[in-house]
């Protein structure tokens, strides 16, 4: 069995046409009996949107960020909608991307009584886009047929605190890895995972 390590875009899931053709191409590795790692931005556009919004934020213009903050979730409820079957799994994948845009709500809250964005904030909002498509890409594989579940990488990747451009410790990342990935692949499993986030030793999300 090979091991295959799949990274797709934000292209490349940014509709649920392009994750359904996500979904046939891990799925057809799977039946080959190919292990699989898959890797995913968030959808095209939204680490953008999310980026904007924290400058709107900075500047006191509530409107623009909750409006970000919807058009966020009416994409994300449109893939789930299409390509996973109606009941709890859809629904409980919906909560969970719902509250990841709390999440984002709340800190352009606070940066909008601040006056400012930090890099650490600022890491903090882009890391949401690409934690709602894994979510939602691992509920489409398994909508598919293949087992899967959506990994933030800052449960794997430990960097140093330099936000924005975060260096990976190697030593503590591997014994993430291997303490947290590994018994998912040998229980053929597929990690979905963030692709361009860590975390600090003491959580704090970077990008790299």
């Amino acid at each position: 069995m090979a091991l295959i390590t799949m990274k797709f875009g934000g292209t490349s899931v940014g509709s649920p046409e392009a994750i359904t053709n996500v979904a046939g191409i891990v799925c057809d590795e799977t039946r080959r009996g190919n292990g699989g790692i898959v890797v995913v931005s968030a959808m095209s556009g939204a680490t953008d949107a999310l980026l904007g919004s924290v400058r709107e934020a900075a500047a006191g213009n509530r409107w623009a960020y909750l409006n970000t903050a919807q058009k966020l979730r009416e994409r994300h409820d449109e893939v789930l909608n299409q390509l996973v079957p109606a009941g709890h799994a859809r629904e409980s994948v919906r909560h969970e991307v719902h509250a990841i845009l709390e999440q984002h709500t709340e800190l352009c809250s606070a940066v909008s009584i601040l006056g400012e964005a930090t890099p650490r904030i600022t890491d903090a909002a882009v890391s949401f886009g690409e934690r709602m498509s894994a979510r939602v890409v691992a509920a489409a594989l398994r909508a598919a047929g293949t087992e899967a579940v959506a990994i933030d990488a800052t449960q794997l990747i430990v960097t140093d605190a330099n936000f924005g451009s975060a260096s990976v410790g190697w030593p503590e990342t591997n014994a993430a890895i291997e303490a947290k990935l590994h018994p998912l692949l040998a229980r053929g499993v597929v990690p979905v995972i963030t692709g361009f986030i860590g975390a600090t030793a003491d959580g704090h999300v970077t990008t790299l």
